[in-house]
């Protein structure tokens, strides 16, 4: 069965945070994540300590409460990642802050929900990533000179190894910073041109009008076949090194790069697909020739991921949902972000960065997850 889950932007509400009268406290925490009161949990009691004696006549002293595990407002990536990096803090999935530092109960409260916000703020950045390197090898595919981009962590391994497949501008730098995010999180990331039988090793298409029309016509011009040998020869060559892990091979794609990593999940040593608003799945487009990939779901046998975007004029809310059913069945998550097509790249329009760092927590939780090493 398919976890299916729906992430929209959380608008930020004027003058949210307190208002005295009637005692409805939200709780701030970014511009796009408001705590509705009903969340938080309030208890009193008679404080003790410096403040003097108004302060142990009083219930001046606060606790707050917030359950993580059952907040209204807090999507499934937000909140498994502040159960991760909050858990020290935690009882019971309950993060607690208790104030009782000023005679007033208000004004205790008021530092309650500012220290309550600090702590999610901090909860919810993304973990440092770690260092990482750079290199551009070549592979030779059916007499074809393949360039990849190759990021991998500068510490010690073996990692999990994944093929990257970037959309139809190939390697410019938007998708050499995804490439590069990606290895930080601790993965050996081979990037390969994914129209070297078509275009100049090298070369970079510019994401504007022209570009788009060229970039789809060099994913016309490309066999499917070829695709798929491409996938064999990154995965063959991931296999052979010493600092990747051959048991834990994966795949993540963006847009046609979606569908290529699709097609990669085919194969029974990938472990773990991520596609990222892929397209042409719905209907077969990607190379020359109508590509059989949807239809070949059942083959797979790893964990597979989709993301789409609910604004996406590639992958409409029908074909969306057709390709959908075609994945009952299969071990697959999928999750729903109110965004446009490509919302994850960072040059154009369309970027989202606040809902690309909630994907990005999602498709690495998955990632995580499902290449972590075998249990003895």
């Amino acid at each position: 069965m398919a976890l299916v889950s729906v992430i929209s932007p959380v608008n930020s509400l004027a003058g949210s945070g307190c208002q005295r009268d009637g005692m409805v406290l939200d709780l701030h925490v970014t511009d796009r994540l408001v705590i509705p009161s009903g969340d938080l949990q309030w208890r009193f009691s008679r404080a003790s300590g410096p403040g003097g004696q108004g302060v142990n006549t009083t219930d001046s002293r606060v606790e707050l409460v917030l359950d993580l595990q059952t907040c209204s407002v807090l999507g499934p990536f937000r909140r498994a990642r502040l159960l991760e990096q909050l858990a020290s803090r935690l009882s019971d999935g309950c993060l607690r802050v208790v104030v009782a530092e000023e005679r007033s109960q208000w004004q205790n409260r008021q530092k309650a929900l500012h220290r309550m916000a600090d702590l999610l703020r901090q909860g919810l950045q993304p973990p440092p990533t770690m260092r990482i390197e750079q290199q551009t090898i070549g592979l030779t595919v059916d007499d074809s000179l393949m360039r990849v981009h190759l990021a991998r962590p500068v510490q010690e391994g073996p990692w999990p190894g994944l093929i990257f497949y970037s959309d139809i501008y190939q390697l410019g730098d938007p998708i050499l910073r995804l490439a590069n995010r990606l290895a930080g999180y601790g993965f050996v990331v081979a990037a390969p041109e994914i129209f070297h039988r078509v275009e100049p090793v090298g070369t970079v298409i510019e994401p504007d009008a022209i570009g788009r029309l060229r970039g789809n016509d060099a994913a016309r011009r490309t066999e499917i076949a070829s695709y798929d040998a491409d996938t064999k020869a990154i995965l063959t060559w991931l296999s052979e090194q010493t600092e990747v892990d051959e048991q834990r091979l994966g795949a993540i794609g963006f847009c046609i790069g979606g569908h290529l990593a699709f097609r990669a999940a085919l194969r029974p040593e990938v472990r773990a697909t991520a596609c990222l608003y892929p397209t042409g799945l719905q209907n077969g487009k990607l190379g020359r020739g109508i590509a059989d990939s949807l239809q070949r779901a059942g083959e797979i046998k790893g964990a597979l991921f989709t993301l789409f975007g609910s604004e996406d004029p590639h992958v409409p809310a029908e074909d969306r949902d057709r390709v959908l059913e075609a994945l009952q069945g299969l071990r697959h998550e999928t999750v729903l972000f109110e965004a446009n097509h490509t919302f994850m790249r960072d040059d154009g329009w369309r970027w989202d960065p606040d809902l690309a760092d909630q994907a990005w927590a999602a498709v690495i939780t998955f990632l995580r997850r499902e290449l972590s090493p075998a249990q003895p």
